[in-house]
């Protein structure tokens, strides 16, 4: 086929762009504002907020919009859901990420003041983990899959390198559980009398109870005693 000028010879349309931004761009932007859009929603008024003609509204898009992105609502809350918990969640990792001497608590620690600092800015990402969606099985799940990656997170500190039992991974949960609902009655307590570090040191003190760990535990693979 022979070249039309356009830079594009093999029968292919180039892709027109509006405001200097290709169809895939503005694609993006649309999703972003939705995204963008819901968490506010959530923010302000819970999932109960949301719906497909109120998210769209706020973004200031069509329903059409909605739905070249999303099949439909616990889609679109499935993705916010992984949106919101991103931040925390690497935080959580960069926190404990302390030196191979250090503790076990010590890392713990590190990593819970991390994922706290987070929230403290942003309260949906621990509110997500104490929502009740068993009336959205799709979005049931996206929480019940973050919660097991905060437990494995865990785990992966207590154990590196070592599959947990279900017992020792069924603790880890109950942990989540009970952080996430000590973390939301602080950020009810405007008047903090103590910092996120002292905050999540008490928070992992209970939790080492749980999972049976001490400073002294040797939690590598094989160790004596575990």
């Amino acid at each position: 086929m022979a070249d039309d000028g356009s830079g594009t010879s093999s029968g292919t349309a180039p892709q027109r762009k509006y405001s200097g931004r290709s169809a895939e761009q503005r694609r993006a932007d649309r999703r972003r504002l939705l995204l963008d859009a819901a968490e506010e929603l959530w923010r302000e008024g819970g999932m109960s907020a949301l719906s497909v003609r109120a998210i769209a509204g706020r973004a200031k898009l069509t329903d059409r919009y909605f739905y070249e992105q999303f099949a439909g609502l616990g889609a679109l809350i499935g993705a916010v859901i992984d949106d919101v918990l991103e931040g925390p969640f690497a935080a959580m990792l960069a926190g404990g990420s302390a030196p191979a001497s250090a503790t076990v608590q010590t890392r713990l620690t590190l990593g819970l003041a991390g994922f706290i600092e987070h929230a403290e800015s942003d309260p949906l990402a621990v509110r997500i983990f104490l929502t009740d969606a068993r009336h959205i099985e799709s979005v049931a799940e996206h929480i019940r899959i973050a919660q097991h990656r905060v437990a494995a997170a865990i785990l992966a500190l207590l154990q590196p390198d070592h599959d947990a039992d279900r017992e020792t991974f069924d603790a880890a949960l109950f942990c989540v559980g009970g952080v996430a609902t000590l973390i939301n009655e602080r950020l009810l307590d405007n008047a903090k009398t103590v910092t996120a570090q002292d905050f999540a040191e008490q928070a992992v003190s209970w939790c080492a109870r749980v999972l049976r760990v001490t400073d002294e535990t040797d939690v590598r693979p094989g160790a004596a005693g575990w």
